[in-house]
């Protein structure tokens, strides 16, 4: 949705020279390939050092034969560069040259008819949709140890998250550290776009 794509590409400190597509002037101006950057600093070992985090890179299925990711990114590097920031930091699903961390995730699908028919997710053939959506359908309410309750993030809270949050990730030898802003930012709720 364009809310969330505002939230997601519009973080404190964004620039918008590091938002660009290509188009195809033989197609009536299509927009055939896309990537975005935001501004990230990092801790890392007790360093900050500026970074730009690369994201959305997407390019349409007819063009990809053309090396457009390629030039994307050549181009997010170049224009990171003219604003005096030299590491970049992305995720990928194949190695790439000098990763500086390798992690494993796992994520729970909550729309996975939806996932399934942008092909994102694949289930095995002998399962039926039906029983697809129930392997990862969700309890109505959570339930909680007595004196435990839910509530969406609010203003007042956001102190008291980065804190929390800060916190938890000095552990980490690479870690963002969140200003009061990025907090509010990327952590208060926000119905259909962060739930927190």
């Amino acid at each position: 949705s364009i809310p969330f794509l505002r939230w997601a590409l519009m973080p404190p400190g964004y620039h918008k020279d590091l938002y660009f597509g290509i188009r195809d002037k033989n197609a009536n101006g299509l927009l055939v390939g896309f990537i975005s950057g935001i501004p990230v600093q990092l801790k890392v070992e007790n360093r900050m050092i500026n970074t730009t985090e690369v994201n959305f890179l997407c390019v349409h299925k007819k063009y990809r034969a053309f090396s457009m990711a390629t030039v994307l990114i050549k181009e997010v590097v170049r224009r990171s560069n003219l604003s005096g920031i030299w590491q970049g930091v992305y995720t990928s699903g194949t190695i790439l040259p000098t990763p500086i961390t390798q992690t494993r995730y796992y994520h729970r699908s909550l729309n996975p008819k939806k996932l399934f028919e942008a092909r994102f997710s694949y289930r095995n053939q002998k399962m039926s949709m039906s029983a697809y959506t129930e392997l990862y359908k969700l309890p109505e309410m959570a339930e909680l140890e007595k004196g435990y309750v839910v509530r969406p993030t609010e203003e007042k809270d956001i102190n008291q998250v980065r804190q929390l949050l800060n916190e938890y990730l000095k552990q980490f030898v690479i870690h963002q550290e969140y200003t009061k802003a990025e907090v509010k930012h990327w952590f208060l709720h926000r119905p259909n776009i962060v739930e927190s």
